[in-house]
């Protein structure tokens, strides 16, 4: 099929859509968790100086020495779902599922943020549980994480599948190395009140938190 100026067009929306956007809507959402719930953001510095110290920025192969703050990560994916309807996918033929009938050529969405939001599946699912998540080691425990909540065997956060996001490693790295060198030398902290429950977001393609009223505090005098 010949290489067309509309394919071209498509393809550098999704670099700024569903590469940039998503992730820095997701890191919004790590910022705001971490504002709300101080005592969580805490125990990330605690282990993020304990582990790693003040001499060097954290790079990506220290996350395996920080599984409290792989495990806060994975719950705020969890909870945020910035791709709530993840990407539409087309059935290749004709189908069966729960008494509805789906045409082959029919364009399937997943309802991530429902399925991550499952309340037959875990209790209290807007709050970050990583107790759910870390071993008695206190190790990433990815098999427990995905079963616990998806009852699935790959995660459902960039897109279940063959066609999963092709950006996730990307993602996970960003979101990672951004968090761990804020918390590195920084406190965040709110400059209003925020009800999390009733908290107002935007949606196109992701789904952002529409919070600006925060401040960030030096922990220690070192700049990033």
């Amino acid at each position: 099929m010949r290489f067309i100026e509309m394919q071209l067009m498509a393809i550098v929306g999704d670099l700024f859509s569903a590469g940039g956007e998503t992730t820095s809507s997701s890191i919004r959402w790590v910022f705001l968790f971490l504002i709300l719930y101080a005592d969580i953001q805490k125990k990330m510095q605690d282990e993020i100086v304990e582990k790693i110290g003040t001499d060097r920025l954290p790079s990506y192969e220290d996350r395996g020495m920080l599984p409290y703050t792989e495990a806060v990560l994975h719950e705020v994916a969890r909870i945020a779902s910035v791709a709530p309807l993840g990407l539409d996918h087309c059935a290749t033929t004709d189908a069966q599922l729960s008494g509805f009938r789906i045409p082959k050529g029919t364009v399937v969405l997943a309802n991530i943020y429902a399925i991550h939001r499952d309340s037959q599946v875990l209790a209290g699912t807007g709050q970050i549980q990583t107790r759910k998540i870390l071993g008695r080691g206190r190790e990433i425990c990815e098999e427990r994480w995905i079963h616990t909540f998806l009852h699935r065997t790959d995660s459902t956060l960039f897109v279940p599948g063959k066609r999963a996001c092709i950006g996730e490693s990307l993602a996970k790295m960003t979101i990672f190395l951004v968090t761990t060198s804020i918390l590195q030398h920084f406190t965040l902290k709110i400059a209003a009140p925020v009800d999390l429950e009733d908290l107002p977001v935007s949606f196109l393609f992701r789904l952002p938190p529409r919070v600006s009223a925060h401040r960030a505090s030096p922990t220690r005098f070192a700049l990033i």
